[in-house]
């Protein structure tokens, strides 16, 4: 821009991207209106203006922007009257800063605004800020406790994450979402009350809360998302309300405190691995509204006695290390210990349109299974190694049966 030394941005402009004037090097004056909701990274570095301020908090309008030159070691910053909103990136990588206080004019807080100030252990969020970007506080890992501002609705994804020194967190009831990742990692988090507005939490937005021993899901969540609770190793209880229908892939897997799951008559569909390898659960209670479950659910519970699971789709249940069977009990199925029993024949219950994959793989002591009309799938090696089957009863509406599906069935006389 070597004819343009000065930029008026017009009144009704509501955003600024990243480097979106960076490096315009004859630019010496900027003006920025009211409106302006955004400012992103690095917008004006580069430029002549940027260069000619003094080293500190850059400003330009209500905005504070960025920090120029080296921050002192141990650095308290205060943000001066009047600022309305912290630019995305910010203050990215001061590992230098350690506390940050902002006056009640401050409304937006940026994108990655605090991202990677390792060393700041208190930041004041006031009241007033309504929106906190993604990854606004990502890896802040000195930051012990945070407070949000009652107007914000949204706790975007990556906000919290990896903050792992963090220990109490407060959630007003304005908030209605929880992003991906948003509390990912924060290992020193040992309780936190999710409020009755929260409707959607994101994938693994708690992962890898390993202190955490106990999650109230509010009664408005309708789903859990894909690893939402991974890793959480200390969780033994949580409470999962009737407004939920769906339960995502590997939600608490690795929740090896878990001890108990009931599972609410609203419930739809469970993911694949869901309670993948939680050692430490006992008892599991399905209700019959249940019409979908994925792969290998309890894969790897060792102490699970007993589960009833109603059987609309029929999956992986004997495919464990425990060589867990399951047996016909009326309209559901029954997830049984093995140790000491040992089931011959079985009947499939009406209403199976599926037989998953690995279905009965290795149930060594089956003798032979009775597969109704509505069954139109045999899944790949669902009864492979079922080295006592003598006899299955396949109907005529079968269109698919899998690869190895019968494989080494060595007594196999009746198919």
């Amino acid at each position: 821009m070597p004819d343009n030394t000065h930029i008026d941005i017009k009144e009704g402009t509501l955003g600024i991207s990243s480097f979106a004037f960076s490096e315009c090097s004859s630019l010496t004056s900027i003006s920025i209106p009211n409106s302006i909701l955004s400012v992103g990274r690095e917008a004006f570095t580069g430029t002549a203006w940027f260069d000619n301020q003094p080293d500190g908090i850059i400003y330009i309008g209500k905005w504070a922007c960025g920090y120029k030159g080296t921050m002192p070691e141990n650095t308290q910053i205060v943000l001066e009257e009047g600022t309305f909103g912290v630019a995305s990136g910010a203050f990215e990588d001061c590992s230098n800063l350690i506390t940050i206080s902002a006056p009640n004019s401050l409304s937006i807080i940026g994108e990655r605004a605090f991202f990677g100030c390792n060393n700041l252990i208190f930041c004041t969020i006031p009241n007033n800020v309504n929106y906190i970007g993604d990854e606004a506080f990502y890896m802040c890992r000195s930051l012990t406790t945070i407070s949000i501002p009652n107007y914000l609705t949204s706790i975007n994804s990556y906000t919290f994450y990896d903050c792992s020194s963090l220990t109490s967190v407060v959630i007003p009831n304005s908030v209605t979402s929880i992003g991906n990742y948003a509390f990912a990692g924060c290992s020193s988090l040992a309780s936190l009350n999710i409020p009755n507005s929260v409707e959607s939490i994101g994938r693994l937005a708690f992962a890898s809360c390993s202190d955490l021993t106990a999650i109230n899901i509010p009664n408005g969540v309708v789903s859990i998302g894909e690893r939402t609770f991974q890793d959480c190793k200390s969780l033994s209880s949580v409470t999962i309300p009737n407004s939920v229908k769906s339960i995502s892939h590997y939600a608490f897997n690795e929740c090896e405190s878990l001890k108990s799951v009931t599972i609410p008559n609203s419930m739809v569909s469970i993911g694949s691995y869901a309670f993948l390898n939680c050692s430490g659960l006992t008892t599991v209670t399905i209700p019959n509204s249940l019409t979908s479950i994925g792969d290998n659910v309890f894969f790897n519970c060792i102490n699970v006695k007993t589960t009833l699971i109603p059987v609309t789709d029929f999956v992986d249940y004997c495919n464990n290390e425990n060589n867990r069977i399951i047996t016909n009990i009326g309209k559901s199925v029954k997830l049984i210990d093995n140790e000491g029993i040992e089931i011959k024949d079985f009947v499939i219950p009406n209403g199976v349109t599926s037989i998953g994959d690995y279905a009965f793989n290795n149930c060594s002591g089956l003798t032979s299974v009775i597969i109704p009309n509505d069954v139109t799938r045999i899944g790949q090696y669902a009864f492979n190694n079922c080295s006592s089957l003598t006899s299955a009863d396949i109907p005529n509406n079968i269109t698919t049966i899998g690869e190895s599906a019968f494989e080494k069935c060595s007594n196999m006389e009746t198919l």
